[in-house]
């Protein structure tokens, strides 16, 4: 596995990995992977035509990462409306961790209302022939919570 890292136009790292006949790219930025390509061919990508770079925007393509809830929070107990739509992990900058697989990690307050309390989140990709995502998902604040992933 080789891994490159290079800078996005929006300022926050994207780590390029080849490993076999594949390549990937995932950003910090939201730790969400971009892109996809086996053997030449495009298992997933980003659509860089229609993406905003500037580092508050989400992503468009690839494969996000919706924490701490989907949508804007409409599966709440309460119904409470909450923002940005999809979580903050979204437009969050993740701290990552390069070996044997890349590992990104997040610490994310709850939905509105159901504090004090934040979540970590742990994205692990690893490579091989094909590509396997783990995530790991704690409380560690002081109360329980609800959350969506």
């Amino acid at each position: 596995m080789n891994v490159q890292l290079s800078p996005h136009p929006s300022g926050a790292p994207v780590y390029t990995v080849q490993a076999g006949e594949n390549e990937f790219e995932i950003a910090a930025f939201g730790g969400q992977l971009l892109s996809w390509t086996k053997g030449g061919v495009p298992i997933l990508f980003a659509n860089r035509l229609h993406a905003i770079q500037d580092a508050q925007t989400p992503y468009r393509g690839g494969a996000p990462i919706c924490f701490p809830y989907f949508s804007k929070g409409l599966l709440l107990p309460d119904g409470t409306l909450v923002e940005p739509q999809h979580g903050r992990a979204r437009v969050t900058t993740w701290e990552a961790e390069a070996g044997q697989t890349l590992v990104f990690r997040t610490e994310q307050p709850s939905a509105d209302g159901y504090g004090p309390t934040a979540f970590r989140c742990e994205i692990a990709y690893g490579f091989a022939d094909d590509l396997q995502i783990d995530a790991t998902i704690t409380n560690v604040g002081d109360r329980p919570a609800p959350f969506q992933f």
